[in-house]
């Protein structure tokens, strides 16, 4: 099970955030100025977990209180085994299947700040649906096996509601951890008894994790007096291969350095811990602490004698690794600014650690004003924005607007800084952006959608796509490549507004020529938007996931009339060729037309790619 999408209304700033899709490779990442609201759609997401609000979560501008609502994605077999010991009646099964196994739960505080209330509001049940049918009963009604008369009769199933439904859901849906200062900051000393409290704990949750990870979070274990040599030895043990693991992420040296053309190495970081026991104990068991330490060759100091950015990077390191490892109950970690004290170098270090660790088990979302910490330029998927919209007219406040995927067309510069300055910041390594090869569309699906389309022909093109924020943005991008020295070509939509670019570019770039400019861009004639590649049965089975949906028009027309996140069905239909679950020909194949397009598509970039070859430098 994993947390899909959520949405928020009446929380801090944000009035209703829409339905927010998370990244489906599992790393979201919210940008946005200072007092945008990206804090507080995470922070909403942790009292959504905790069912507790406070004063100050609250909007005071109208009489709605906060509630959050999060879309979770399942399978049959997973909803039966939750519900396992009760009745299923056929009707809540037709309703699941209706909503191709998604539920959404609802938060919401109507009278207790530190109890709010769950209900499942999708799909939509009531009580009713939950009594079974007539020839129903008949099948739960026990009957003795003829073949087995002598095995005892099967467990009569209990009466399921929709309170107990939700209730259970709820008990197995992904755990929300907000990473905090507090618990999640590995200390200097934790006395061992307080490991195994319910309370609160400074430098808890770290403890906890790092025993996780060299095996010995039993934690009876450190209570053995008789064997505190043997413990001793395989502390020093597994703290050797605990460092070694930790050194593959953590890049920095302590003191490195470069003083003319000497490079002076640095010290690599080295965790140690050990177990001691408080002076006055009556035995080794009672008054016993953890000790954490730091080393890095030369000195041995408390992670709290240590910067910030060193606490903050193995505190996450020690939260992310213990809980992709484990195999627990999937879980959301939630951070705020979790770059905030780390060197860009150590960003990027922590970014690789993300990528590393997040999975289907663990989903990661964070904020950031660090264009360090947004990704590689493939990963925009994953970006959300938050930024304040103008003073209303009517009620003369500035709320939060969030946008993703398409709707990225829309943020103001300001938001969008990280991602753009990321972009520049890569060109000299080309990174993101290369000498040559580039590929600018007018938007991030298409990112997803072409290299999908090369993988279903087979085609092993050295191209590097780029998304222009809208077709209004292209001829910006275009002039900015033209400036750094770069190769580029571009691929249009077919509409009005793909012609209108098609021919200022050949105007204002092309010297005017046709033949020129047919060398540099390629128009999507006949197709509005790169969905409408596709034909309608096509989008419905292989992109949107849901055959009975029912439109008329264009697939980008009904795309954008329903607000769809287009780069997050682009990323999953992306996905779903590189796991071979859709293939150009087969039994389960696409359409002729869909596949002629394709093609057109495809050879259309080979053709752009080898004319910038043959453009002189």
């Amino acid at each position: 099970m994993k947390l899909k999408a959520f949405r928020v209304k009446n929380f801090k700033s944000i009035i209703d955030s829409g339905l927010t899709h998370l990244s489906v490779d599992y790393i979201t990442t919210v940008i946005g100025q200072n007092e945008s609201g990206k804090s507080a759609l995470i922070e909403a997401l942790d009292s959504y977990f905790k069912g507790v609000i406070l004063e100050k979560d609250i909007r005071h501008d109208d009489g709605d209180l906060p509630s959050v609502d999060c879309v979770y994605a399942t399978s049959e077999a997973e909803i039966r085994t939750i519900l396992d010991e009760y009745q299923l009646p056929e009707a809540v099964v037709q309703a699941l299947r209706a909503n191709s196994w998604e539920f959404t739960l609802q938060r919401t505080w109507v009278t207790d700040l530190a109890k709010g209330e769950l209900s499942l509001i999708l799909p939509s049940l009531t009580d009713d649906d939950f009594t079974y049918s007539e020839s129903e009963s008949e099948q739960e009604k026990e009957t003795p096996s003829p073949e087995e008369p002598d095995l005892p009769p099967e467990p009569k199933k209990k009466q399921l509601t929709v309170k107990a439904m939700t209730d259970l859901l709820f008990e197995n849906v992904p755990i929300i951890i907000f990473f905090d200062k507090q618990e999640h900051i590995l200390p200097a000393t934790i006395d061992i008894k307080s490991l195994n409290t319910s309370k609160s704990v400074k430098g808890k949750a770290a403890a906890l994790n790092f025993l996780k990870l060299v095996g010995l979070d039993d934690l009876t274990y450190f209570n053995d007096r008789k064997n505190r040599a043997k413990i001793q030895h395989k502390i020093e043990k597994e703290a050797i291969k605990f460092t070694k693991d930790f050194q593959v992420f953590w890049q920095q040296e302590i003191g490195a350095s470069i003083t003319g053309s000497q490079n002076v190495k640095g010290e690599k970081v080295e965790i140690k811990f050990g177990v001691d026991a408080h002076d006055g104990g009556e035995e080794a068991g009672t008054g016993s602490y953890l000790y954490f330490i730091v080393g890095d060759g030369k000195q041995l100091l408390h992670p709290d004698q240590r910067s910030d950015g060193m606490r903050w990077y193995i505190s996450f390191y020690l939260q992310l690794r213990a809980y992709s490892q484990n195999g627990e109950r999937p879980q959301v970690i939630v951070m705020d600014e979790p770059g905030q004290f780390l060197h860009a170098s150590a960003q990027e270090d922590l970014l690789k650690l993300f990528e590393a660790e997040a999975n289907e088990n663990v989903n990661i979302i964070y904020t950031t004003h660090s264009p360090f910490m947004v990704g590689q330029g493939d990963k925009i998927n994953r970006i959300i924005a938050a930024q304040r919209s103008p003073h209303k007219k009517n009620d003369g406040y500035s709320h939060t607007e969030i946008m993703s995927g398409f709707e990225l067309g829309a943020a103001s510069r300001n938001t969008l800084f990280p991602l753009m300055a990321h972009m520049g910041m890569r060109l000299s390594d080309q990174e993101v952006i290369k000498r040559e090869n580039n590929l600018i569309t007018e938007e991030i699906s298409a990112t997803y959608y072409i290299k999908a389309f090369l993988l279903l022909n087979g085609k092993d093109i050295d191209v590097n796509i780029i998304a222009s924020t809208g077709a209004d943005n292209v001829p910006q991008l275009c002039y900015e490549f033209l400036g750094w020295g770069l190769k580029f070509s571009v691929l249009l939509d077919g509409d009005k507004k793909g012609e209108k670019v098609r021919n200022n570019l050949k105007r204002d770039l092309f010297l005017d020529d046709d033949e020129i400019a047919n060398k540099n861009v390629y128009r999507m004639r006949g197709h509005n938007g790169i969905e409408d590649i596709f034909t309608q049965k096509d989008f419905k089975k292989h992109v949107l996931g849901d055959e009975s949906v029912s439109y008329t028009g264009d697939n980008s027309k009904y795309v954008d009339e329903q607000k769809l996140p287009k780069a997050v069905l682009a990323a999953i239909f992306l996905q779903k060729v590189k796991e071979g679950h859709i293939a150009i020909e087969g039994d389960d194949g696409l359409m002729p037309t869909t596949k002629t397009n394709i093609q057109k598509v495809v050879n259309a970039v080979e053709k752009l790619i080898s004319n910038q070859a043959s453009r002189s430098e």
